[in-house]
């Protein structure tokens, strides 16, 4: 399991945890700096699995930002076992490639599209 942690993910008392689930390290970096320079914790790990095993040891999560196109387990399935463990876990999912992102809440039905890094900041401040 790979995990990356911002500085500031470490402390208890910190700003808070986004976990980054992206299998392109490019992407996980430009996603951990955008959201460490807009004061956000972060973790990041490559597959879904790894996200799953770290809610399940509890590790603070309060929010993770997924690619929904990665090998092995896909991101619906991994937001599934998320929920399962944390149904109020709140899930960014997105897809580099082709569409934007879409900021999904406890209630599938509602969505809001992010048309790039600057929109994912801006309504993770909201």
């Amino acid at each position: 399991m790979l995990i990356r942690k911002s500085a500031s993910a470490r402390e208890p008392h910190a700003a808070p945890v986004v976990l980054i689930v992206d299998d392109e390290p490019g992407i996980r970096e430009l996603e951990s700096r955008v959201l460490t320079s807009a004061g956000y914790s972060v973790l990041e790990v490559a597959n879904p699995a790894s996200a799953v095993q770290l809610v399940e040891a509890d590790t603070r999560v309060d929010l993770v930002v997924a690619d929904l196109n990665m090998p092995g387990m896909q991101g619906d399935e991994m937001v599934t076992k998320l929920r399962r463990l944390r149904p109020d876990l709140k899930v960014l999912r997105h897809r580099v490639h082709g569409r934007p992102f879409r900021r999904w809440h406890r209630s599938e039905e509602h969505t809001s599209e992010l048309q790039s890094h600057h929109d994912l900041v801006c309504r993770l401040l909201l």
